[in-house]
């Protein structure tokens, strides 16, 4: 008897969509307790040559503190943008989401790694300046 495997089933509109300023990166992913977008999201042009981002996403009603991500360099990662904050609406939890100083300790096969705070269904932003 051959077993069947299960099938991606693509839905429109989800994934890397390239338009002329950028990529527009979407999941649908209901059950989902952790999604990863890892690659290399500098050097993409030459304004962007020295460019470090990383996107952290918590997808579940539970915040998430003293938690361990992978990133590509040691050094200060400043916060650039919380979805949770009060600066979007006085309703959001305003959970905090402090800057991250990484150290030159590996983590999900990235050389160096920072501890995070992220509220729950929360999107954070963190970049260097270098």
């Amino acid at each position: 008897m051959t077993e069947k495997v299960p099938t991606m089933v693509k839905h429109s509109g989800m994934g890397a969509i390239p338009h002329t300023n950028g990529v527009t990166f979407r999941v649908w992913a209901p059950h989902a307790e952790n999604v990863y977008l890892i690659g290399t999201f500098n050097s993409w042009d030459e304004k962007g040559a020295n460019d470090s981002v990383v996107m952290v996403v918590n997808m579940t009603n539970q915040s998430r503190d003293a938690y361990i991500i992978g990133l590509s360099r040691k050094g200060l990662w400043k916060t650039r943008f919380n979805s949770d904050s009060y600066n979007y609406d006085p309703n959001f939890y305003n959970h905090p989401a402090p800057d991250v100083e990484a150290n030159e300790e590996e983590s999900n096969e990235l050389p160096c790694s920072g501890e995070i705070s992220i509220g729950p269904y929360t999107v954070v932003i963190f970049s260097q300046d270098e």
